[in-house]
């Protein structure tokens, strides 16, 4: 395992600094999962709830089994990667640095972690990470959206919670997240976050972020935070989604803000009820159906080859081509 330390700039072997160092290779972990209470998972994230609305079986074998692909395609991997190296920008802005070498430090760090990149996607490179990083950097330099900070000053970047919900069977519920990064832009608090893709950053790709359950799921949290914690003074106001338009041998960037109403919040709780309901109801069974309507979907399920064979054959190839990793919401990042 090695570490990039971007405030000392130094690569080790051991983690010497867990609040700057950076993994540069992420290795499957199993672990007791502290989600769950025996068959019911009590802390949700946008990760469980969306496995689950896609395809129940789907989320059994993800989130409660642990089966992932390793090493994880390029278009997961490729995103993580540029989150990371943004947030610790904004790290080093904050401890002091100055623009010119934090800009270094996270070129640096974007190109040691492009060397994990399976090179099977063109525009997902080690070479177009860190173009992406340098390009996008000296775009927003100069930012108008401002990020708030914590208490200690930190930086209000990759913002961890946990929040009471909703009691589902007499089982209270929570809600789990990771905030990318929480600003003031013209007066206003937003929720930011970064979206990759090789698409158009035109309004039909924007509008893919509503409604969606990883943003609601954040402007609720955010709601209820608002007023109580520093990194959120006033009730946020929308979401900012950065887009990035990924090329061989280009990078576009554009920025749209997008409005939510409390009316919206609140339904997206009454749909949070109805499907942790639904949850609670295949937990009771113990069965988890599948879903054929989403097997096709983004260019196939990484299930579909297994949901295709008989049940008796299903955990052989689990195991032949999968490899299993805790999925814990409430793990800081």
């Amino acid at each position: 395992m090695k570490y990039y330390n971007p405030l000392t700039n130094t690569v080790s072997t051991s983690l010497q600094d867990s609040t700057w160092d950076c993994p540069l290779w992420e290795e499957p972990t199993i672990s007791e999962n502290t989600a769950f209470d025996g068959p019911w998972q009590k802390f949700w994230d946008s990760v469980s709830l969306s496995a689950f609305q896609t395809c129940p079986r789907k989320y059994e074998w993800t989130v409660r089994q642990g089966w992932h692909l390793f090493p994880q395609p390029s278009t997961l991997t490729f995103g993580i990667d540029f989150h990371k190296v943004l947030e610790i920008w904004h790290k080093l802005l904050a401890h002091g640095l100055d623009k010119e070498t934090a800009l270094l430090r996270c070129t640096k760090l974007a190109g040691l972690l492009g060397e994990q990149l399976i090179a099977n996607r063109t525009e997902r490179t080690k070479e177009t990470l860190v173009r992406c990083v340098v390009w996008y950097l000296d775009q927003f330099k100069n930012d108008n959206a401002v990020t708030t900070t914590r208490p200690d000053g930190t930086p209000a970047v990759e913002y961890s919670f946990t929040i009471p919900l909703m009691e589902v069977n007499g089982e209270q519920m929570f809600l789990s997240g990771h905030i990318d990064r929480i600003v003031e832009f013209m007066g206003e608090v937003y929720i930011c976050d970064y979206k990759t893709t090789k698409s158009a950053l035109n309004e039909q790709f924007f509008g893919n972020f509503k409604p969606s359950t990883q943003i609601s799921n954040y402007l609720l949290a955010a709601k209820i935070m608002a007023g109580t914690i520093s990194a959120i003074p006033r009730q946020p106001k929308g979401l900012i989604i950065d887009g990035i338009q990924l090329g061989v041998n280009f990078n576009r960037f554009n920025r749209s803000v997008i409005p939510f109403s409390t009316l919206e919040i609140n339904e997206h709780i009454n749909d949070l009820e109805g499907w942790l309901k639904l949850a609670a109801l295949c937990a009771e069974a113990e069965h988890w159906p599948g879903n054929p309507a989403s097997c096709s979907n983004y260019g196939g399920c990484v299930f579909k080859s297994i949901c295709s064979e008989t049940p008796a054959k299903w955990e052989r190839m689990l195991e032949s081509n999968f490899t299993k990793s805790t999925w814990d919401p409430r793990k800081s990042r």
